[in-house]
């Protein structure tokens, strides 16, 4: 260029920072997957932590699930409710708090109340973890697939059903709903894929889709 012998500008390989270096023009290819990696340790950790709390979600109590997906432990949740509720009747708007390890996370105003959360049963099965320690995770409980974040998943809602007025079939209809009740409800994406919803629908009693 300019006939003082400098180098070809589309010629990367004398130029600074080309090729796979890990520095200066290449930092940002190099720290890519660095941040997908990351991405995905904190979609999975959706699926073991409260949203409230940040705390591990522990499999053997209740949880709740907001409409976002978020999970709560259920005493987490309903706590948050009545701070809010108190903060309402004390003037202000019930996200303010001293207590910093339960307000990281609010509920989110789509929560208005215990009616806009929705029970989560999950499968779970032990694993070993990398410093050979066993731990409880959430699995599908038609495919076994890890429901780790990263597996779409979706929750089971019962549909409501209008009452009826006959009675013959009242106590096969309530034994029913007990035993869909107390199945687990969440299943991957792949399962409702590969039974359908109609073959779902006589599983787990009429659900919403």
């Amino acid at each position: 260029m300019g006939g003082d012998g400098g180098v070809v500008a589309t010629n990367r390989t004398y130029m600074r920072g080309a090729g796979s270096a890990s520095h200066t023009a290449d930092s940002k290819r190099a720290s890519a997957s660095a941040i997908a990696e990351a991405e995905r340790e904190s979609i999975a950790e959706t699926m073991k932590s409260c949203a409230i709390t940040g705390s591990k979600l522990n499999y053997n109590e209740e949880i709740v699930v907001c409409p976002y997906g978020k999970l709560y432990g259920r005493e987490a949740a309903v706590k948050a409710l009545l701070r809010r509720l108190e903060g309402e009747k004390n003037g202000g708007n019930g996200s303010n708090d001293n207590d910093s390890a339960s307000t990281n996370t609010n509920l989110g105003w789509h929560v208005r109340g215990l009616k806009d959360l929705k029970t989560v049963r999950f499968q779970t099965t032990e694993i070993k973890t990398k410093n050979g320690e066993t731990q409880k995770v959430p699995v599908c409980p038609i495919t076994s697939i890890e429901l780790n974040g990263l597996q779409p998943a979706f929750l089971i809602v019962k549909k409501k059903m209008k009452k009826k007025k006959k009675k013959k079939d009242k106590n096969n209809d309530e034994q029913q709903e007990t035993e869909a009740e107390d199945q687990p409800n969440v299943l991957s994406e792949k399962a409702i894929k590969q039974m359908g919803a109609d073959a779902l629908q006589e599983e787990y009693v009429p659900f919403e889709q």
